[in-house]
């Protein structure tokens, strides 16, 4: 788990059911940029006295004291401070850097300490959340080394989260005190698998963390050397889960998107600096320069300043063309600087995966374009026959249900419809396949565009387009088109990872090894402490097979997500009434309106979107009231309430949003 992880409260999907609104505590402003300070004019390495080190980014301000680093962001919405300490103990020395770095009382903790498995060095973690008012989000780190401890604090306004998050985790993740060797297996051979070992943890692991099914390969030498399928296709049914078994593979349709947009430029359909004007001339966004320099390798490359603005198409999509989700993005406008920090889009994804099949098909649909661009030059060149856009060959056939949580924690299957919500995004998440065909793509892409077969399906100038890092995502990550660039214990990694409402797919690979590993899940069971546990601990553990210079935090990891999730459900749970005084849901009770997001209406204790609906209880947080969401796949998710005037409220992440009646 990355340190940011717990306290990005961006997309409403994932982290708003972990986050939630912040309780209301100490008050802290943003203190002024520090007098000594300097701005950076490009990213460096920052150099302690006790020569530690730490990345920060172009355009923060920073200030070295003799124990403590200042940052503070471009736009002054957030500050971190990374403070030595001598104090062993993590919880000492998160009181000690308050106190030196803001005398006085230190704020108060709103939830339990957590303590995820050191990575990358440490000898212990523990992560703290801060009680403070809205919209700020605080909060610490203490890390242990030895004698000392590295201590974080973070206090940001929690729309900077979405904007800045990439660069505070560089930040965090990076500090390095002076001595201190990362973990590394870049020296050593991959030794030979042992099967059975996986087969255990693997269904320890699926059981612990209430995954319904699973799919796990291991790839190596370009061809698969472990394949195993675990669990059924839906709870309370019989059916398993197989190699053919279809699973939407969210998020991994990016790099299959950029895949297809590289044979295009073979053929010399398009070039990876066509603008995107060119190739679609009804899009546009809200700011017309931005709209004018974007060009195809733009439009997967995080790197736009474009927000990831989602909650338009988790609210509509029902009878919603590529068309007019590609009109919607006249509103959209870039909340960093070109090229200035990661951000990621779904949308910007699906526009340019959709002018580049446009260019390719241009009498048909977007989405008939799209999925005749995949279709002859992905799908079928890689050798992939059951990998699918149709959602009613999906029905109709071999697949696992979705599942999710409730706000309880249980596991709960899903409607198979809600996922249409991808299909107006099609070129960033709605590409359905089974193990076989997973297999065959990512051998393809180990491949460097070669097939297991030799057959050459996209040139290598074209491949490695994609695999150049476009922007720093990380301390250790960037990311290239459509593909995360990152590096594990010294080797080179690619891959991704997809999210659904019901799903959670892994592909991590490792060329240099020609290694990889993918796993299919029927599942999205995590928070803000790790979206997809399984995957994580499966990949983990793969790992520490093959290679005895990893180290052993896979079982710790399974340990902490399960305490992690029984946590995430009793914090969901504080204060919630479950069954709201009638009398109240009488006077809320009606239908209420947003121009993006449409209608909604409120029957008793249900809040009905359309096209989902979900039961709701009532908590009182601060001066304002809140419905909460109780079933999946946004249990948890707090919408604020007034009475008078009659008013919803939601928080999207990089927009706030409300709904009248």
């Amino acid at each position: 788990m990355r340190p940011i992880d717990a306290i990005r409260c961006a997309p409403f999907l994932l982290a708003l059911a972990a986050c939630g609104h912040a309780p209301s505590g100490v008050a802290t402003a943003p203190p002024p940029t520090p007098p000594s300070s300097r701005v950076l004019a490009g990213d460096e390495v920052i150099a302690t006295a006790s020569g530690a080190t730490l990345s920060a980014s172009k355009g923060w301000a920073v200030e070295v004291a003799a124990d403590v680093v200042t940052l503070v962001d471009p736009d002054r919405a957030v500050t971190l401070f990374v403070v030595e300490r001598p104090e062993a103990e993590p919880l000492a020395a998160l009181a000690a850097a308050w106190r030196r770095v803001r005398p006085g009382a230190a704020p108060a903790l709103a939830d339990e300490p957590e303590a995820p498995p050191p990575r990358g060095g440490w000898d212990a973690t523990v992560e703290v959340r801060y009680a403070s008012p809205e919209p700020r989000v605080v909060a610490g780190t203490a890390r242990r080394w030895g004698a000392k401890t590295w201590v974080t604090l973070l206090d940001a306004d929690a729309r900077a989260l979405d904007r800045r998050g990439a660069q505070i985790e560089t930040a965090i993740d990076s500090v390095r005190p002076r001595g201190m060797a990362p973990e590394s297996i870049a020296k050593e051979p991959p030794r030979a698998l042992d099967a059975a070992a996986l087969d255990a943890f693997l269904e320890d692991a699926r059981a612990r963390l209430a995954v319904p099914g699973a799919v796990v390969a291991v790839l190596q030498g370009r061809k698969v050397i472990y394949e195993r399928a675990l669990g059924v296709r839906e709870l309370g049914k019989p059916e398993r889960v197989g190699a053919s078994t279809r699973f939407l593979i969210g998020s991994i349709t990016k790099p299959m998107t950029t895949f297809m947009e590289a044979a295009l430029v073979d053929a010399k359909v398009l070039a990876w600096d066509t603008p995107v004007t060119a190739l679609l001339p009804t899009f546009a966004l809200g700011d017309p320069e931005v709209t004018r320099k974007v060009a195809l390798w733009h439009m997967s490359c995080a790197c736009t300043g474009m927000p990831r603005q989602d909650m338009e198409y988790l609210f509509e999509w029902d009878g919603v063309t590529p068309e007019a989700r590609v009109a919607s993005m006249q509103r959209m406008k870039p909340t960093t600087g070109f090229g200035e920090t990661f951000q990621y889009s779904n949308l910007m994804v699906a526009a340019g995966g959709f002018a580049a099949a446009h260019a390719y098909a241009p009498s048909r649909s977007l989405a008939e374009a799209y999925a005749a661009a995949m279709r002859d030059l992905v799908f079928a060149p890689v050798g992939m026959p059951s990998t699918t856009l149709d959602f009613g060959v999906v029905a109709a056939g071999d697949h696992a249900a979705p599942h999710a949580l409730a706000i309880d924690g249980e596991t709960r299957a899903l409607p198979l419809a809600l996922e249409k919500n991808v299909l107006p995004i099609a070129p960033a998440g709605a590409a359905w396949t089974t193990m076989r065909d997973f297999e065959r793509y990512a051998l393809t892409e180990l491949g460097r565009g070669v097939t297991p077969e030799g057959k050459r399906v996209v040139s290598e100038a074209s491949y490695a387009e994609r695999r150049k890092v476009r922007v720093r995502s990380g301390a250790d990550d960037g990311y290239g088109l459509g593909l995360d660039v990152a590096s594990l214990g010294g080797l080179a990694t690619i891959g991704h990872e997809g999210g659904a409402f019901g799903y959670g797919t892994t592909m991590l690979l490792l060329p240099e090894r020609d290694l990889g590993v993918l796993v299919l899940t029927n599942v999205r069971n995590g928070g803000g402490y790790e979206q997809l546990p399984f995957n994580r601990v499966a990949v983990r553990k793969v790992v520490e097979l093959l290679f005895p210079g990893a180290k052993d935090v896979a079982r710790a990891s399974l340990a902490y997500f399960v305490d992690a999730r029984r946590r995430a459900a009793k914090r969901a749970l504080a204060g919630v009434e479950r069954a709201p005084d009638p009398a109240w849901l009488a006077r809320i009770a009606g239908a209420y309106r947003h121009p993006s997001l449409g209608k909604v209406e409120i029957r008793g204790a249900v809040f009905d979107a359309g096209e989902w609906k979900t039961t709701f209880g009532r908590r009182a947080s601060g001066d304002r009231t809140e419905l909460v969401f109780l079933d999946p796949p946004f249990a948890g998710v707090a919408v604020g309430v007034d009475e008078d005037p009659r008013r919803l409220f939601l928080d999207g992440g990089p927009e706030a949003y409300e709904l009248t009646p």
